[in-house]
């Protein structure tokens, strides 16, 4: 199996239907990225997600209505608030998040959530 189809087979297993909803997509999603990090675009119907530090190109789309796209960025906003009280909004800015992979690992993000653009960043910390 490449790397790219194992990636493909990773991101489809974060973001199948799960009893957490969105909390859980995103918490899986980072549990996922948080050592190679990751960019996640919407376009026309669907998540594309792209690998930052992987071998080969490394991308994934996925089938989703924008709705649910925004509401994983707004997920992403309330966790940078957690670790930084109004850092970012709803609709975009950079911050970090906390993740407990093993151990606690700080991730970057940066992101946009507004209506002609969603876009979301994820690197680790330096």
């Amino acid at each position: 199996m490449s790397a790219v189809s194992e990636y493909q087979g990773r991101i489809g297993k974060v973001f199948a239907p799960n009893p957490r909803g969105v909390v859980g997509i995103v918490d899986e999603l980072l549990n996922m990225v948080c050592e190679q990090g990751c960019s996640l675009d919407w376009k026309r119907g669907r998540c594309c997600i792209k690998a930052l530090h992987a071998p080969g190109t490394a991308t994934a789309e996925i089938c989703m209505q924008k709705s649910i796209f925004r509401a994983l960025l707004a997920r992403i906003a309330a966790l940078a608030n957690e670790r930084s009280p109004n850092s970012v909004s709803p609709y975009g800015g950079e911050g970090e998040v906390a993740v407990l992979s093993g151990s606690e690992m700080l991730l970057h993000v940066a992101f946009e959530n507004r209506s002609g653009r969603q876009q979301l960043v994820i690197r680790p910390s330096s």
